[in-house]
């Protein structure tokens, strides 16, 4: 992101500062849009460090125009180039009559952008069983791996979906994407994706009572033309609904210690509050009298490698199993990873953290006393850990 910060403040001070860049779009809903409120809005705080900026810019930006949308939905703005000086975001936004956002941050690079639509979502989510379901802003699209025509590569319809249970407090208790990142042996594709439900059951709620929300990101990737020429902008959008939810199963971990990180544990006390592990490789939470552990629930855990281990010993230190799970690599482009952090490691080298939670399994059907969860390349900042027994 910061490359393109940097070319657009170079472009800014090469070119005509009176051209004009307009930015063109359109909202749509169930319901009639003619007169549709649409607001520009831009984020120019200039860091003295040039270093990347942990978080999400855009949350930050302040309105700068304001139009509406004709009768059939369309609208744009101007914008002229002496606007975009110091720029180091711009946001297009929409709030609907109904509870629903949606937004675009488009960089006014070139002279004309366009914008995926600003969609009125009605999500209408409901559980089932631990699963979450709902409607798709759009039809569910194929979800297909690339395909190569000519020398062009077509991506199709990139949609991902995002489920958050947020507390009363505020604490966020809960998140999840349906779309990941895989390995493709072709060094030609940039990334392929596979796509997983939403999950939110016993484990995930735990005894939390919160709200769950569903955003979306949503963007064409074929909409005009070759990808490496397309300039249409992605949209994304959260929904008006919301589950109001709580949940009733306890922990086995709950007020247990961990003498490596702290005293008293900020890990297991339930209260969600981010707390700095200084990048230490390995926390262990022994239990009051030997369980049966069946699974271990990690909650806002910025982990500096793809990998996480679980061990779990008796009291003369005998290993009862040994687990591993696997960090999902998200959707780079989907809900701001740009912004995610870069750490210096111990061995000298860096790393990009990248936010997790998750749930990892265990299967080893014998009581155990300890539990040591170990991350290889170190763990920077977590909210809470869960152990659960069957």
């Amino acid at each position: 992101m910061w490359r393109c910060v940097v070319l657009t403040l170079a472009c800014a001070g090469c070119t005509n500062p009176d051209d004009l860049l307009v930015a063109h779009g359109s909202v749509a809903s169930v319901d009639p849009v003619e007169g549709q409120v649409v607001r520009l809005l831009r984020y120019t705080d200039v860091q003295p460090t040039g270093l990347l900026i942990p978080g999400d810019l855009c949350s930050l930006a302040i309105p700068l125009k304001e139009t509406r949308a004709d009768a059939e939905g369309n609208f744009g703005f101007e914008v002229f180039r002496v606007e975009t000086r110091n720029a180091l975001c711009f946001r297009i936004e929409a709030d609907f009559p109904s509870g629903s956002v949606a937004w675009s941050e488009p960089s006014f690079y070139g002279p004309e952008t366009q914008l995926s639509p600003l969609l009125d979502w009605r999500a209408a989510p409901w559980l089932d069983g631990g699963v979450l379901h709902f409607d798709p802003p759009i039809p569910w699209p194929d979800d297909l791996p690339p395909v190569r025509m000519g020398a062009t590569w077509h991506l199709g319809i990139q949609l991902t979906h995002r489920e958050q249970l947020v507390t009363a407090d505020g604490g966020l208790a809960w998140q999840a994407d349906d779309r990941f990142q895989i390995p493709d042996p072709n060094p030609e594709i940039s990334a392929s994706y596979a796509r997983e439900p939403l999950v939110l059951d016993a484990l995930r709620l735990e005894d939390f009572d919160g709200t769950l929300s569903l955003s979306a990101y949503l963007f064409d990737a074929d909409a005009e033309g070759p990808l490496v020429s397309s300039g249409v902008v992605a949209s994304r959008m959260r929904a008006g609904e919301r589950l109001a939810l709580r949940g009733s199963r306890v922990p086995l971990s709950r007020g247990l210690g961990c003498p490596e990180l702290a005293s008293p544990c900020p890990l297991t006390d339930g209260d969600l509050t981010e707390v700095d592990a200084g990048l230490i490789d390995e926390v262990s939470l022994d239990l009051a009298s030997p369980a049966i552990v069946s699974a271990v629930v990690f909650r806002g855990a910025w982990v500096a490698d793809d990998l996480i281990r679980v061990v779990l010993a008796q009291d003369d230190g005998g290993i009862v199993g040994e687990f591993e799970g696997t960090v999902p690599e998200p959707d780079r482009d989907a809900f701001g990873f740009r912004g995610s952090p870069y750490v210096h490691l111990r061995d000298g080298g860096f790393a990009q953290l990248k936010l997790t939670y998750m749930v990892i399994p265990l299967d080893a059907g014998t009581p155990t006393s300890r539990v040591t969860l170990q991350f290889p390349a170190g763990l920077a900042r977590i909210q809470e850990v869960s152990l659960f027994a069957p």
